[in-house]
């Protein structure tokens, strides 16, 4: 009885220590990376935690290379964030493409350690930013449409230019007598 009592201690403490042994310290990790278009990046990640992108535009889709190991979501309520999240306690791999408003394509390569003795860093948040450039880039949607052009003869931009500006003769309470005197230097 009391080797049976002996033997069950010692295998609890070995369990123990083995339990002990193969839990990972997490490093949390938060990255800021300028938007980079033609290159992938690399997100760990790890079973039991979610990651959160932010990307500086709204996005219109994301698709996950293996959604049985990987959890993708995406809220229209934040049309900037995305969520991912580890399905599996060992190592994966996969890829995940987030297309936005805007056009652009973002990859990524999603990476989970799985559990392990040794301590793994965790992408808590990833946040891009536009990348800071001489060039505005334009809005989703034209501010501005213009639903016909069409072709104006001289003689007809001749009559248009001659009604629509005065001559020094007439005089109207409308144009101030500035920009008469001021049209009157132009033809001369």
């Amino acid at each position: 009885m009391r080797n049976a009592l002996l033997f069950s201690w010692l295998s609890l403490a070995v369990l123990t220590a083995t339990a002990g042994a193969q839990q990972t310290t997490i490093v949390p990790q938060v990255r800021t990376k300028p938007t980079a278009d033609n290159r992938i990046t690399s997100i760990e990640l790890a079973a039991h935690f979610v990651t959160a992108i932010r990307v500086p535009e709204a996005v219109n889709s994301v698709v996950v290379g293996d959604p049985a190991l990987f959890q993708v979501e995406h809220s229209e309520h934040e049309p900037e964030l995305v969520f991912v999240k580890a399905l599996t306690n060992e190592h994966a791999e996969s890829n995940l493409l987030i297309s936005t408003a805007r056009g652009r394509q973002i990859s990524f390569l999603l990476v989970s350690g799985g559990v392990g003795p040794n301590s793994a860093k965790v992408d808590f948040l990833l946040r891009y930013q536009p990348s800071g450039g001489f060039l505005v880039e334009p809005d989703a949607v034209p501010f501005a449409l213009v639903a016909q052009t069409a072709s104006v003869s001289k003689a007809q931009a001749a009559v248009v230019s001659s009604v629509a500006i005065p001559s020094a003769k007439m005089r109207s309470s409308c144009w101030p007598s500035g920009l008469l005197a001021l049209r009157h230097r132009k033809q001369s």
